[in-house]
């Protein structure tokens, strides 16, 4: 805290010995007015070093591993007349609660700018400890904490996966759930309507809809849909969890493009451990690895035993992907 102080008193000492062999008895006027000039550079600081506050940040709320975090931080000061420089001493803190990087970062106007670079997947929070506020002329200081935070995912990236998934799917007229991507013979359930061919059968034409067009319609049936497959992801809270994931999250993404139905076991905000989620679109995965990366310590074993409903469990680590066939 004194070491500007004492930089201050250092100057004022060197002035006073030049003015002593310059001026003489111009001395104390200079010493005087060097004197004045601390007390009111605290006194019109004094007010906004304790009223500072510094809110951080992130450009993105979800990066890529390998790829650079920019952050923010930007003084908050509603007083008259604002302090000096400040310092903030903030850390970037995982989903385990470890500190992976601290630092302190100056503030000379109204916000300064930090990046850095995350290797591993996860979550993580960006956390301000102290804030230290300058007065205008730098000598003292006013150390305050600080609760202001801000989050960000680390994904995993997209690899080549090499896996036959053609008969990843089994289907049955038994349904009660119809698939959104392609058409079948249950025309029980309508999965669209296009005008009478010469050759359709009767029995299918949706006369609501002619009579309302003016025009024969026939219905196209629906493909019934049993979701039997089931991935998990194996992770063990270490370097290698980043290979399991990039697995995971291509797999996934792979059969969204190929639109297979699949479930993944995903923690749930409204209970405790993993639940089957059955995945509808790259949006909603995208939501379920974020809570994956949020809570990493779930083991998939115990939630894996009681779903036994499954043609296929595809349990992915570090080392490949392991399929259970039932």
């Amino acid at each position: 805290m004194y070491k500007g102080l004492m930089k201050y008193l250092c100057v004022l000492i060197f002035l006073y010995g030049v003015w002593s062999l310059l001026l003489g008895y111009f001395l104390f006027l200079l010493f005087a007015l060097g004197v004045l000039l601390f007390f009111f550079s605290v006194i019109v600081s004094y007010k906004s070093m304790r009223m500072t506050d510094v809110i951080v940040t992130c450009h993105r709320s979800i990066l890529e591993r390998h790829e650079n975090l920019y952050m923010t931080f930007t003084r908050v000061d509603k007083s008259l007349f604002h302090c000096g420089s400040l310092i903030v001493d903030y850390s970037v803190i995982d989903s385990l609660g470890k500190v992976i990087y601290r630092r302190k970062q100056k503030i000379y106007d109204q916000l300064a700018m930090d990046a850095l670079t995350i290797d591993d997947c996860g979550y993580y929070y960006v956390q301000i400890h102290h804030i230290y506020c300058f007065d205008l002329l730098g000598c003292i200081h006013f150390k305050r904490n600080s609760n202001q935070h801000a989050y960000f995912y680390v994904f995993p990236s997209l690899i080549p996966i090499d896996m036959q998934l053609e008969n990843t799917v089994g289907f049955t007229q038994e349904s009660t759930e119809y698939s959104p991507y392609q058409s079948g013979e249950d025309y029980s359930e309508i999965f669209d309507l296009r005008p009478y061919h010469e050759h359709d059968s009767l029995r299918h034409i949706h006369w609501k809809a002619s009579l309302k067009k003016d025009e024969l319609f026939v219905k196209i049936g629906s493909q019934p849909i049993v979701k039997k497959i089931l991935l998990a992801v194996e992770l063990h809270h270490m370097r290698e969890d980043n290979q399991a994931l990039d697995r995971f999250y291509s797999l996934c993404s792979l059969l969204l493009k190929r639109q297979v139905h699949f479930e993944i076991l995903c923690p749930q905000s409204h209970t405790e451990g993993m639940v089957p989620e059955l995945i509808i679109n790259q949006e909603h995965l995208r939501e379920c690895m974020k809570r994956i990366l949020k809570d990493m310590s779930l083991k998939y074993q115990s939630a894996l035993a009681q779903n036994h409903d499954y043609l296929s469990v595809y349990v992915v680590s570090s080392q490949g992907i392991e399929v259970y066939e039932k």
